[in-house]
């Protein structure tokens, strides 16, 4: 590996490797600084799924995942694992923040709230861990359990809430002690870039029973889809009884279960609770903020000797940048689960501009060019050794599924990247461009033909870019043959190839191996 003074690492978020179809935004957008950057530099393919980040076979990656095992250098086993095994192995039912929060309920003869997202998906929740708090529920003698359900439409199909609910709903025939509460779109529940509104609105129908008024969730879900409406844009909707009586307001002396375990969009949504609800004992299923007086049912594993703490223990410089949709993802999960930045480590975040209904269809070029303008003053001033950028818009824009959007905002990912390369040839810096997952390249459906606002299982590029790197001949690596390349490495591997190109010895904690160029 041949070795720099300073390096650039450019996540493209949601940026994976698929062959050439008319659902292909990367593909389909005309990228012209990428084309030529894949068939004149040094470029592989990586795995960003699966085993190969810490999750089951076939699960697709995500940003959390991504960047935790980037930043790491290891495989680092995933939550919902982690969770799994414990209601395989019983310890789930002997969890003491779990059991803390349902006896809470039982000693107040009060309310327990179960609160997260429902889906296919397994990227921020797992369907199964609800089903299986309320047998726990049950078992121990709670006598009132309320439903707070988040509809997905992201990392699920569109419409797929409403087969949960129903499943829900009939099971509930056999709880006497459930309910569904409440109902509301993600979009509302699980925002994280800072657009209060929302996550008030999604509030004040969890605690206080405000929003539009519904039999049923299956009921307030059709109604929905009649209108038109993903499962992500569901308005919050409360659920009241035939006297118009909400199912499940907060009261003081209750108790609540998040059980979500992808921590960065339960945040600002639990910091409002405990702002705005009665004196309610709350858990959490992952730690999601140190600010937040919740008990943590799966503290974070300890990961030291990642590539932030190793550079910062160098005594080197570092940068760390993002707009805040994606702010969390460079920090806490890069540096291994770390709120605070080590020594020697700054960091930038520009907000993510207002999205209306549509989200970022409007706005499909986000906040990536004052992000990228502090980026590329950072590689012409800066004495940094590191700095990590990422960029959303392929992910972000990609979860709209509307592709004339996606090619705009992957347009802007092409010239925010020409501005990097051009600075890092300046500075005499390494531009390593990878991404943290796939999204924005399958946004169609390959089996049904139906729109694909999910992430993909599919590889992620890894190109080299540097002026002592450009090849003499154009190479035979296009669009059409990268997809063809077989992945040699995988998003642990980036770390040890950082290190090895800084010249710094890859610490023994770190099993990811350094790809060769």
């Amino acid at each position: 590996m041949r070795k720099y003074s300073k390096i650039i690492l450019a996540v493209l978020d949601g940026f994976g490797v698929a062959s050439p179809s008319n659902g292909n935004a990367v593909s389909s957008a005309n990228l012209k600084f990428f084309q030529e950057l894949i068939s004149f530099y040094p470029t592989k393919v990586i795995q960003a799924s699966g085993p190969a980040v810490g999750l089951p076979w076939g699960e697709k990656g995500n940003s959390e995942v991504g960047h935790l095992n980037m930043g790491a250098g290891r495989v680092v086993i995933q939550e919902l694992p982690r969770i799994n095994m414990s209601i395989m192995d019983g310890s789930f039912q002997s969890n003491p923040a779990l059991l803390g929060a349902m006896r809470q309920a039982i000693d107040n003869r009060s309310t327990l709230h179960l609160a997260g997202l429902i889906g296919t998906g397994t990227i921020h929740a797992y369907e199964q861990h609800l089903y299986a708090l309320i047998e726990m529920a049950r078992n121990l003698g709670v006598k009132k359990i309320a439903l707070h359900l988040f509809s997905d439409g992201r990392d699920s199909p569109a419409k797929t809430a409403i087969a949960s609910v129903k499943n829900i709903e009939k099971k509930i025939e056999e709880w006497q002690e459930v309910s569904v509460a409440s109902v509301t779109g993600r979009f509302y529940a699980m925002d994280r870039g800072l657009h209060l509104k929302q996550t008030e609105a999604a509030i004040n129908a969890i605690v206080f029973g405000q929003g539009d008024k519904f039999l049923s969730a299956s009921e307030a879900l059709e109604q929905r889809y009649q209108n038109g409406m993903t499962d992500e844009m569901i308005p919050p909707s409360v659920i009241v009884d035939k006297g118009d009586f909400a199912r499940g307001l907060v009261h003081e002396g209750d108790a609540a279960i998040f059980f979500n375990y992808r921590n960065d969009r339960m945040i600002q949504l639990v910091k409002m609770f405990f702002e705005r609800a009665p004196k309610v004992k709350v858990a959490t299923m992952t730690a999601y903020s140190p600010t937040l007086a919740a008990q943590v049912a799966f503290p974070p594993l300890e990961i030291k000797d990642t590539l932030s703490e190793i550079i910062s223990n160098k005594g080197l410089k570092q940068f760390h940048a993002a707009e805040s949709e994606k702010f969390a993802h460079v920090t806490f999960f890069f540096n291994g689960h770390r709120h605070e930045p080590w020594p020697g480590e700054e960091r930038f975040i520009v907000k993510s501009p207002e999205a209306n209904i549509k989200n970022y269809v409007d706005v499909p070029e986000m906040s990536a060019k004052p992000l990228t303008d502090e980026v590329v003053k950072r590689i012409r001033e800066s004495d940094d050794s590191f700095i990590l950028v990422n960029y959303a818009n392929g992910d972000m824009v990609g979860h709209t599924g509307d592709l004339d959007a996606v090619k705009k905002a992957v347009l802007t990912l092409d010239q925010s990247l020409q501005r990097l390369a051009e600075a890092a040839s300046d500075a005499g810096a390494l531009l390593m461009i990878t991404a943290d997952h796939g999204n924005c390249e399958q946004m169609v459906n390959i089996t049904s033909g139906e729109v694909d606002t999910e992430h993909s299982t599919n590889p992620v590029p890894l190109i080299f870019y540097a002026d002592d790197l450009r090849f003499t001949e154009k190479s035979n690596i296009n669009l059409y043959t990268l997809a063809g390349i077989v992945p040699e490495g995988i998003l642990p591997d980036i770390a040890p190839t950082v290190l090895s190109g800084l010249g710094i010895e890859v610490p023994m904690a770190m099993t990811g191996k350094v790809i060769e160029i």
